[in-house]
């Protein structure tokens, strides 16, 4: 993406999607996407859509979700679309055949809110594990400093059934390895731990470990090239969490930055399909809020 005079491509992208709007309208058929309904069938009713006299047919949210969503408000990733409804090349197929019969395209987008559930969402698992130090923290509304001292700085999640210590001796919280990381695992939910915390994991029992190891095993080694990487990020995230960013860049929700992440991938839809027939945003603007 290229800068000149403090813009960039995307400014440009937007302010061309912004402009398409003022097109006249006709009629708006709304199009529940999901298995049942994915984008190559879509692209398959504009004939019938073209007979009802629809000038727009307005999408759901097209893109990646929790698992199983019904509704596809609960986006996990503005900048891909979900597998369950198509790919890219058959979005851009079904935009032309639309185009073709003079109807254009309503994508549903919903900024200001993302799905959390599980480990599917990378922007929430990344402020999971580096708190206020992560670069998505200023994209969630968290309160680091609240009433409670002993919360600065975290997130408290509502996930256990009962008190931690129960949990814990029921033996329900487990500690798994998983790609190099740690994390802890709870009813289907996967956890970062704080890569601050990894020497306190590391170094549990040392003692007892090393006397399991065969005598002819050397005490290290050299590692391999992911854990080298990987202990070169951990240390960089423990300084990042020792210096935070500042109070400003990390109390605003939704921000330009936030912004444009999230619309990204709409505007790419808008620039792969643009040739035919300019893709409509919602009505009301540019990006959508709900």
């Amino acid at each position: 993406m290229t800068a000149v005079a403090g813009r960039t491509d995307l400014d440009g992208l937007l302010e061309k999607a912004v402009a398409a709007l003022v097109r006249p309208r006709r009629a708006t058929y709304r199009l529940q996407l999901g298995p049942t309904l994915r984008f190559e069938d879509v692209g398959a009713l504009a004939p019938y859509l073209h007979s009802l006299g629809v000038s727009e047919a307005y999408l759901s949210p097209c893109f990646k979700c929790g698992p199983g969503s019904s509704h596809g408000y609960d986006v996990t990733d503005p900048n891909a679309f979900n597998p369950e409804v198509g790919t890219e090349q058959t979005f851009d197929q079904m935009a032309r055949a639309l185009a073709a019969v003079g109807i254009g395209v309503i994508l549903d987008i919903v900024p200001n809110h993302m799905g959390i559930v599980g480990d599917s969402n990378p922007w929430w698992t990344d402020v999971l594990e580096n708190g206020p130090a992560s670069p998505y923290a200023r994209f969630f509304d968290i309160d680091w400093v609240p009433a409670k001292p002993e919360l600065y700085g975290k997130v408290l999640l509502p996930v256990l059934p009962d008190q931690y210590g129960a949990v814990l001796e029921a033996q329900q919280l487990q500690l798994e390895l998983v790609e190099g990381a740690f994390v802890v695992r709870y009813a289907g939910a996967r956890l970062p731990v704080a890569p601050d915390s990894y020497a306190q994991v590391l170094t549990h029992r040392i003692e007892t470990f090393g006397t399991r190891l065969p005598p002819e095993d050397p005490p290290s080694g050299p590692r391999s090239g992911s854990a080298r990487r990987r202990s070169s990020s951990a240390g960089w995230r423990r300084w990042s969490r020792n210096h935070p960013r500042s109070a400003s860049s990390s109390t605003t929700m939704f921000g330009c930055s936030t912004a444009r992440r999230e619309t990204r991938g709409a505007l790419t839809c808008w620039t792969t399909c643009s040739r035919p027939r300019p893709i409509a945003s919602p009505t009301g603007g540019w990006p959508a809020t709900r």
